[in-house]
């Protein structure tokens, strides 16, 4: 094995590469690994619409329609104040954590999953009906991520000749938070024609907050390098949608999300050397929504939700700054999520409560190295970004009106990589 020419090689990719001046213009996300596995939340708030799967489009019935469909705020009658806490823990599994010299030739890779856990206060909103239009007022957290990961390095084979060479280790920290303050409003034109869908929208400002910091070590477990993104940005975002009832118990929704971008800096330290920084962009993806609701009997209510999340948007305009792949390379495509729910109402000593129960895909969103390998440094990319796994969720959901005017709701999320758990209220007067 010709480790010594492998290991230069990498050294010139990985670490000498960091030099290069940044190049001015639009910036995307960077080939670090800090971001390869990075997980995005679209649920909409609320505990009952987590228990339906999420299949809230067509309902949004509640305070919470002014995310999930703003068109759906004409259905509230009286005031309403609504409130969520929301307990996450992620899981992030690194699929090139450690293995063996003799593994290298087989691409043989031993994973290791790495949890973190996040609990917040997610939602609140007021909202405030007339007779055709009604308006809201709301704070919701957008992201609210964590990711702590560490590798021992892996070999693998260099396509050029070198042998076996090893990637280096790394130490990484990431946290990912946006908190939003908007206004919503919904216009009532079913008043005017019964045919007519109502219609909604509302804007949002967006205080986005990016820390990252990713250490590379030696073989020998010295610092190489050290790369550091701590920045906070004002995007805006907005939401619009139309809600329509063909029939009496049927409803159709439509929404479009148009996510807020935040610029910040990146900064890349090399041991013994300059630092370099490089401009970087997170874009929230777009996402584009439709769905269809029944209320089959009086009890009964059913929600089906197709949801089209443009997560290509991440690596549009992508950056290598560590190494010479071609930036296009690095494919991330966008998603269509299913999602299937329903709700059923039931008395106990008068008190009104309501099961829920849902499930939802959640296709692979995670950067993917499409291209070589023709040497080291393709070959590196090609073991970091190997892309994810489809996922499947399923929810639970319970809810109860232990008086009038005050509504209480739970709900569970499972899936390998998220587990989430929802606790709302919801208070009319």
């Amino acid at each position: 094995m010709r480790r010594p020419a492998g290991w230069c090689l990498l050294l010139t990719a990985l670490v000498l590469g960091a030099a290069t001046p940044a190049v001015a213009g639009d910036k995307g996300l960077t080939d670090s690994e800090t971001f390869s596995g990075f997980q995005f939340n679209f649920n909409n708030p609320g505990a009952r619409s987590l228990g339906m799967g999420g299949a809230f489009v067509a309902v949004a019935d509640d305070a919470t329609a002014v995310i999930a469909n703003p068109a759906g705020l004409v259905i509230l009658q009286r005031p309403e104040l609504s409130a969520e806490v929301k307990f996450t823990r992620f899981t992030n599994t690194i699929d090139a954590f450690s293995n063996t010299p003799d593994d290298a030739f087989g691409e043989n890779f031993r994973s290791k999953d790495f949890h973190d856990n996040v609990v917040t206060p997610s939602f609140f909103s007021f909202v405030y009906p007339s007779e055709r239009l009604v308006v809201a007022a709301f704070i919701r957290e957008l992201i609210n991520y964590k990711s702590r990961f560490e590798t021992q390095g892996v070999f693998f084979v260099d396509p050029a000749g070198s042998g076996v060479v090893r990637l280096f280790p790394v130490k990484s920290q990431l946290e990912i938070q946006a908190l939003n303050f908007g206004l919503g409003a919904g216009l009532n034109l079913e008043k005017e024609h019964p045919l007519l869908p109502n219609i909604g929208a509302s804007l949002e400002f967006s205080v986005g907050r990016i820390r990252s910091r990713l250490e590379r070590f030696d073989f020998g477990g010295a610092l190489i390098s050290t790369e550091t993104i701590d920045g906070t940005d004002v995007g805006i975002g907005f939401n619009i949608g139309a809600l329509w009832h063909p029939m009496k118990d049927m409803g159709v929704g439509v929404v479009y999300r148009r996510g807020p971008r935040y610029d910040v800096h990146q900064t890349i330290s090399v041991v013994g050397g300059d630092s370099t920084v490089f401009d970087f962009g997170f874009k929230v993806p777009d996402v584009a929504a439709a769905g269809i609701s029944y209320r089959f009997f009086e009890r009964l209510t059913l929600a089906f939700e197709a949801t089209y999340i443009q997560y290509s948007q991440l690596v549009k305009n992508f950056q290598v700054p560590l190494a010479d792949a071609v930036a296009t390379k690095y494919r991330l495509n966008d998603a269509l999520e299913l999602h299937v729910g329903g709700e059923y109402i039931f008395f106990l000593k008068d008190i009104p409560f309501a099961a829920r129960a849902g499930f939802y895909t959640n296709p692979d969103h995670k950067i993917r190295y499409t291209g070589g390998p023709h040497d080291a440094s393709e070959a590196a990319d090609r073991v970091l970004y190997q892309g994810g796994k489809d996922r499947y969720h399923g929810t639970v959901g319970l809810g109860v009106v232990p008086f009038p005017g005050f509504q209480l709701d739970f709900a569970g999320n499972y899936s390998k990589d998220v587990r989430e758990f929802s606790v709302s209220t919801v208070f009319r007067f």
